[in-house]
């Protein structure tokens, strides 16, 4: 969600971007991507990731609050709302297909990407900790800040988090700063890829996340009699 291009901008900007996160469910979302196998996300970091907070109150589905939210933010469906998609796109439909249904809004598809407010993205952190998740998307003027979130309070919060000394007070002010955005509805959080990773039985070891981000192969063994 464009966050500087209305009607997704300024105070009322926030209601709606509060409207269309809770008009769209991420179960119906997540099942309509390849194979269905992504989880629903509340915020930006997957749950394998370190410093993951599994207390995240994301916006989730409920078209009592989006109603309200879209009431607030004085939107009634003009100028319409365009989705850039280089082509056909199974989650664009179901989303489009949600805020028709749950707000009467109708999103078109646009092949312009300049011309559109809503697009998707994806994001893989170089490594799994909380600053490889919020500060190069959400901070103001990081290089991937892609909905042109603008936050000062945001912004105080992930700098005072690169200064701590204490273990816990990183996290917890990481944790501050992306529950505030969440609730802001910075963006819309969809789905967490799944890593997909394919060993021979007699294989064993380290598993799903830590075998991907460690890389450490040393840590493997073989069973008596595996064919190596």
């Amino acid at each position: 969600l464009d966050n500087q291009r209305a009607p997704f901008s300024g105070t009322a900007g926030v209601a709606l971007r509060q409207a269309f996160n809770y008009a769209i469910s991420k179960t119906l979302v997540a099942l309509a991507t390849p194979g269905g196998a992504a989880t629903p996300a509340k915020g930006l970091q997957p749950p394998s990731s370190y410093g993951y907070d599994p207390t995240l109150r994301g916006l989730d589905f409920n078209v009592v609050s989006a109603t309200q939210k879209l009431a607030a933010s004085g939107y009634a469906g003009t100028p319409p709302i365009l989705f850039y998609s280089s082509g056909p796109n199974t989650v664009i439909d179901t989303i489009r297909a949600q805020l028709l249904a749950n707000l009467g809004v109708s999103v078109f598809v646009t092949s312009t990407a300049s011309a559109a407010q809503m697009r998707i993205r994806g994001w893989c952190a170089d490594y799994p900790d909380p600053d490889g998740w919020l500060p190069p998307i959400l901070r103001s003027a990081a290089s991937y800040n892609y909905t042109h979130y603008s936050n000062p309070a945001f912004d105080t919060l992930i700098d005072q988090a690169g200064t701590a000394i204490s273990e816990t007070a990183r996290l917890g002010l990481f944790r501050q700063a992306e529950q505030l955005a969440v609730s802001e509805g910075a963006l819309l959080p969809l789905y967490h890829y799944p890593f997909l990773a394919l060993r021979k039985p007699w294989v064993s070891g380290p598993a799903g996340s830590d075998l991907l981000w460690s890389r450490a192969l040393n840590n493997l063994s073989y069973a008596p009699g595996g064919n190596r």
